[in-house]
Formats: C-alpha cells, structure tokens, sequence
C-alpha cells in the first residue's frame, strides 16, 4: 500500500475517473498527510474510504509524516461519509484523548496492530490497549485488532 499524498490534482482526478467505473467496489484512498484530501480540491465519491495513520495522540517525532494532532484535525474536519483509520503500529497514547480523537472523526473502520518489525517503539501497557479497544467497539462499526497486537499482552 503506497502513500497518495505525493500525487498530484490531475493524478487524483484521473485515479477517480477510473474508481467512478466501479461503483460497486470500494476503494481505500490513504494518506499519513490527510490535509492533502483538501488541497486536491475534489469530490471523494460515496465507494471510497478517505484513511490515514494514528497511531498515537503524543508527538514522538520519529517519522516524517505530519503530528498525528495535524492527521488528526485534518481528516475530522474532512466533510466525507467513509473514514478509515489505522492505529498500527500503536505507540504509547493518552486514552482520553486518543478515544475522543476517534469519536471525533467517526470511522467507519478502525484498525489497530502492533510494531511487528523490533522497531523498539514506545508501546502501551496492555490495560490501555483493551480499554480503548473495548472504548472504541462502542460507537465504531469494525474495530479489527491485526495479528501481532496480542504481542503487547504481557503477563
């Protein structure tokens, strides 16, 4: 799965063209820069789920990709029916505000996987895992917990 953010309006309008001939598939458009969905200036239609990653509500600073608070705002204020949000590979949150975040943006779909590649991350205590999975199933129609997040329940 590739990041969009880099294509351009013209790249997207045709990518869109050729999703509109099939309304009966869905489609995952994902970006670590949901701000982007904006800047194209376009209609998302109703078969696409616009999706981006969050894997934390804190600013660590270990990646390129924009804070999750920027992923955050910019996609909750994104006026679309379908969300998609990946919590993978989660990282050590705020449970209150990571679960207001979700509410927020109203997902669709909420997958959330642990750091499978030894990447040393800092990850949560399992008791904060389940209570916001448990948080999450409340009001979140699929909350799909990836193989290997099993991993951070340490006994």
């Amino acid at each position: 799965m590739g990041d969009i953010s880099f294509a351009t309006t013209t790249e997207v309008v045709r990518i869109l063209q050729r999703i509109g001939q099939f309304p009966l598939t869905n489609f995952l458009i994902q970006s670590k820069n949901p701000k982007r969905f904006r800047d194209w200036g376009v209609s998302f239609p109703s078969n696409v789920y616009l999706a981006t990653t969050i894997e934390t509500n804190r600013g660590y600073n270990l990646t390129k990709a924009p804070f999750p608070v920027e992923r955050y705002t910019a996609i909750a204020s994104f006026n679309h029916p379908h969300k998609f949000i990946s919590i993978e590979p989660i990282m050590n949150f705020d449970l209150d505000i990571l679960f207001e975040w979700m509410e927020r943006i109203e997902p669709e779909i909420i997958e959330i996987g642990a750091d499978n590649y030894s990447n040393h991350l800092p990850e949560p205590p399992w008791w904060k895992v389940e209570a916001l999975l448990k948080s999450l199933s409340n009001f979140c129609p699929k909350v799909i917990e990836k193989q290997g997040l099993e991993r951070l329940n340490v006994k």
